[in-house]
């Protein structure tokens, strides 16, 4: 009998990127790949391809500050339930306290990040544990709907 042990990934995609705007496009193409060859719906490849880029842009944004010769590395784990998205940056360190659920009252804008990658994902964790850098490690179960049917 081949049982498929159900943490260890079917596949594993791995990208490295410099931390330029521009080549996010790269990122949600291969995402977006990743998710359509894994039988996940058209408006669940659209979540998680804005989760990943939200999450990208975070980095540039506030770990790197801008900073143009980063190294952003994104890491895709396909299974046969899910898709587990891991992005590290070698930047300031994130305060884990800092990211709360926003309060409509006080949003200002560009606020919602974090906010917006938990709603489009089913599980997120930060990994503030490397000595350099943070990790955010994203999954979106496919669905049984979507499994039975391929897609």
């Amino acid at each position: 009998m081949n049982q498929r042990d159900p943490e260890h990934p079917i596949q594993t995609v791995s990208l490295s990127i410099p931390s330029i705007p521009r080549f996010l496009r790269i990122v949600r193409s291969l995402i977006a790949e990743l998710a359509e060859l894994n039988g996940f719906s058209l408006k669940d490849r659209d979540r998680i391809c804005l989760a990943v880029g939200e999450a990208c842009s975070n980095i540039i944004r506030h770990s790197y500050k801008g900073k143009p010769d980063e190294i952003i590395v994104i890491k895709c784990e396909l299974h046969e339930d899910r898709i587990k998205i891991s992005i590290r940056d070698f930047g300031e360190k994130i305060d884990l306290s800092r990211i709360r659920p926003p309060d409509a009252a006080s949003v200002q804008p560009g606020g919602l990040g974090v906010h917006m990658i938990r709603c489009m994902m089913d599980e997120v964790e930060y990994e503030t544990t490397h000595e350099v850098g943070n990790e955010i490690h994203m999954t979106k179960l496919l669905s049984s709907a979507e499994h039975d049917n391929g897609g």
